[in-house]
């Protein structure tokens, strides 16, 4: 995950320094379909999570619409690098808080990762199939590029 905005919200806005200074920008947040939650941006800071307060822009529940209104300047988001890295690469956003791990100015901090999870009927009972589809998950994407933040 990363946390990101347009040059031109930040030309406007300016770039916040620390993710407690996200109470003073316009967030836009993604709301989880299967409960109707606004998810939080929990992030770590030399290890302890944080979980900072926001200041709602826009609520949606669709991560694609949420990269499209931050790309076009209307807040800051959190995205999964997946879906970031091309926009970052494009220089259509710009990645916040990422510091090298050398540096002395700040504590390093980093988006809390995403979970994902695989859900089955049985946990007692579950199919060869299954498993080893399961597993070829875990393993395909243990390493996939996009779904680490670069160094």
């Amino acid at each position: 995950m990363v946390f990101c905005a347009a040059p031109s919200y930040l030309a406007r806005r300016g770039r916040p320094t620390t993710p407690e200074a996200l109470a003073q920008h316009d967030c836009l947040l993604y709301r989880m379909e299967v409960d109707g939650k606004v998810m939080p941006w929990p992030y770590l800071r030399e290890g302890t999570r944080v979980v900072p307060e926001l200041r709602a822009a826009a609520v949606a529940n669709d991560i694609d619409t949420l990269a499209m209104l931050a790309v076009h300047g209307a807040g800051i988001t959190r995205l999964g690098w997946f879906i970031a890295r091309p926009l970052v690469a494009q220089g259509l956003l710009e990645p916040l808080f990422l510091q090298s791990p050398r540096s002395r100015k700040a504590p390093r901090i980093a988006p809390e990762p995403l979970e994902f999870f695989l859900c089955y009927r049985d946990r007692q009972h579950v199919p060869a199939k299954v498993r080893v589809f399961a597993e070829y998950l875990a393993e395909a994407l243990r390493d996939h590029p996009d779904l680490r933040a670069p160094a």
